[in-house]
């Protein structure tokens, strides 16, 4: 799916579909080309926007003594309106998770630097991941390369490449691999220990 360039920035957007031979995998690859005459700097960011009632996650790094490591882990990132006491979100210690609830108008934001290589949306009985390759290189909004959105409507879960130039007639691309899992059980209330059984065997399919 190729768009006319745009006129005021002269960037072509392209988004390519591949779907595996079987299963549910697809490969989604968001691209951005440069029509103008001079470089351009940018990221690419790629938006999946989410049925309501659902619970968005992310992984928190790998728990590691304080004996044994003094160094930080990673950014993570707040927005002005953000609520980190709104009730949709749950700060585990291995995920973190952002409810979309119908009932609440105020749209809550959180990002992070993600090294796992994923975000994940369970609703209803299925649970659907979107992995993404974490790159090395400067990032926008204080170093993110996932993020999540809810408000009354939807949920969104974004994954954003590095910082990156396009000169005059390249491109740039980011490239997602979606799937689908089943997912019975209710993940918004779940064990970290349940939520990571169910995913690492999404991942592993």
């Amino acid at each position: 799916l190729t768009q006319p360039f745009e006129p005021h920035t002269l960037l072509e957007k392209e988004i390519a579909i591949q779907l595996a031979p079987s299963g549910t995998h697809v490969r989604v690859a968001h691209r951005i080309r440069n029509r103008g005459a001079f470089a351009v700097e940018l990221a690419l960011w790629a938006i999946s926007v989410m049925r309501p009632r659902g619970t968005a996650f992310f992984a928190q790094p790998r728990y590691v003594p304080h004996s044994e490591q003094l160094a930080p882990a990673r950014p993570l990132v707040v927005w002005p309106f953000t609520k980190m006491n709104d009730p949709r979100f749950s700060w585990g210690e291995r995920f973190v998770r952002l409810r979309q609830d119908p009932a609440r108008s105020e749209p809550q934001k959180i990002g992070a630097y993600d090294r796992a290589g994923w975000v994940a949306y369970a609703s209803v009985d299925d649970l659907f991941v979107k992995r993404h390759e974490p790159r090395t290189g400067a990032h926008v909004d204080f170093g993110c390369n996932v993020e999540l959105w809810a408000d009354a409507g939807i949920l969104e879960a974004e994954t954003l490449s590095p910082i990156v130039s396009i000169a005059p007639g390249g491109e740039a691309e980011h490239v997602e691999v979606w799937s689908l899992a089943p997912c019975a059980a209710d993940l918004a209330s779940a064990s970290d220990d349940a939520v990571a059984e169910l995913i690492a065997h999404a991942l592993a399919t």
